[in-house]
């Protein structure tokens, strides 16, 4: 028994000597989005190409995907001058692919209207993580000798009374330390 091989796609697609109408519609779509992202760098936003995508035609109207909504609120803005230019791009085509039809070659669909929709894509969505912890603003401890030769430094004042109980409060926690837990 042979093993079979597999064939590539596009020579399964188009093995009937005819194109089928899911290589013809392929095309078509590909087709849309050449159109459009040359509307988009003609009016001056060629940056949105990397945002944008179109979804479908639906009937006459174009079906434009944003990836968010900052995109789709300048997409809007742009409808009319975008859709200005897939018309006259649709003229000029429409002239030469008249001169150059086949029976084959698929009837070019007219555009009228554009719709912009909101559609994240999920490769480009991110796990929230939680922030890092917040570094704690511990005490840093001194040395009971570094405490004690500060206390003897200090002449009589608050600061020194107050030095003075932290460390007989640290000799106390020292002591209870060792003893265990009080009965």
């Amino acid at each position: 028994m042979t093993p079979r091989t597999a064939k590539p796609l596009a020579t399964f697609l188009t093995e009937t000597g005819t194109e089928t109408p899911v290589v013809a519609r392929v095309r078509q779509h590909a087709h849309l989005q050449n159109r459009f992202v040359a509307a988009l760098r003609a009016v001056g936003r060629g940056d949105l190409t990397a945002h944008t995508r179109v979804a479908t035609l639906d009937g006459t109207t174009l079906v434009v995907a944003a990836a968010n909504a900052a995109c789709a609120a300048i997409l809007k803005q742009l409808v009319p001058r975008v859709m200005q230019k897939i018309s006259e791009d649709s003229r000029l085509e429409t002239t030469d692919a008249a001169a150059r039809k086949s029976e084959n070659q698929m009837q070019e669909q007219e555009v009228n209207a554009i719709r912009v929709v909101l559609q994240p894509d999920p490769g480009a969505w991110k796990v929230a993580t939680p922030p890092p912890p917040k570094p704690r603003l511990g005490r840093n401890p001194m040395d009971d000798s570094a405490l004690a030769a500060l206390a003897e430094s200090l002449a009589d004042s608050p600061l020194k009374d107050t030095l003075t109980k932290i460390q007989q409060k640290r000799k106390q926690a020292l002591t209870n330390r060792k003893r265990g837990p009080a009965e």
